[in-house]
């Protein structure tokens, strides 16, 4: 009897002794895993793995970028915009020079019909325009005078300021290339219709008249300059704003929160 419980003493004890191990061994491992995992899921920072890191722009740098980019894009369509009109202006100007060219050809015409290229040779000694081209076109597009070209055997009804020139009573083209002449002319039609032709005058579209018809390039560069400035300027500004808020809700932060204030 004493032997059996001597037997079972030790077995017992082995029992518990080898239950205690595994369960520890088991809990261990078993912590250890889910643990390992659980850093690995999160990664070294504590973060997940991959996660974007933020970062958090200034409020003064955004107010700034926000502005800059209103300003910049109300800069360029301003500067775009002037440049344009002043293009416009200059053609417009040009236009209506020949334009008054036109009529007196046409009252040239009325009073010396049998011959006007005096009228036309004086013209252009007295205003320097300088390689002054006239046409003198019917309503149907068939030429019966021109400057530079002898053969008179070209249509021209359907060219653009001819076209204009029969619906609105005047019309002109920039740097359209001749047909009959191998060159780009500045062209100015008008019809009148009392005595059934158009006059078209033109001008050799050179780089003279390029130049003329060209917007200031200073006004470019001046403006390009006060952007800059208005953009130093406008930093400064949001900056100093910038960091006022910032004072700002640090002193918020610290009155919530019961702290010192200084």
């Amino acid at each position: 009897m004493k032997q059996n419980n001597q037997q079972t003493t030790p077995g017992n004890n082995q029992g518990n002794i080898q239950g205690t191990t595994q369960g520890t061994n088991q809990g261990t491992n078993q912590g250890t895993t889910q643990g390992d995992n659980q850093g690995t899921a999160q990664g070294p920072t504590g973060l997940p793995p991959f996660a974007p890191l933020r970062t958090r722009i200034p409020v003064g740098m955004r107010l700034y970028l926000g502005m800059l980019s209103i300003f910049l894009l109300f800069a360029f369509t301003f500067i775009v915009y002037q440049q344009r009109r002043e293009k416009d202006y200059k053609v417009s100007v040009l236009d209506a020079r020949l334009q008054d060219f036109n009529v007196q050809m046409s009252e040239a015409i009325t009073s010396s019909p049998k011959d006007i290229k005096p009228f036309i040779d004086r013209y252009i000694i007295d205003n320097d325009m300088r390689g002054l081209r006239v046409t003198l076109i019917r309503p149907d597009g068939t030429v019966f005078y021109d400057t530079w070209q002898k053969d008179l055997s070209h249509n021209h009804a359907n060219r653009q300021e001819v076209r204009q020139a029969l619906d609105d009573g005047s019309g002109h083209a920039i740097e359209r290339r001749s047909a009959t002449v191998p060159q780009a002319f500045f062209y100015s039609a008008t019809y009148f219709p009392s005595h059934r032709y158009i006059v078209r005058s033109a001008l050799p579209y050179n780089d003279n008249l390029a130049s003329v018809l060209n917007t200031d390039k200073n006004y470019l560069w001046f403006s390009l300059g006060a952007v800059v400035l208005l953009t130093l300027l406008l930093y400064n500004f949001t900056r100093r704003l910038g960091n006022n808020i910032t004072k700002l809700r640090l002193f918020a932060s610290r009155a919530d929160h019961n702290e010192s204030l200084d």
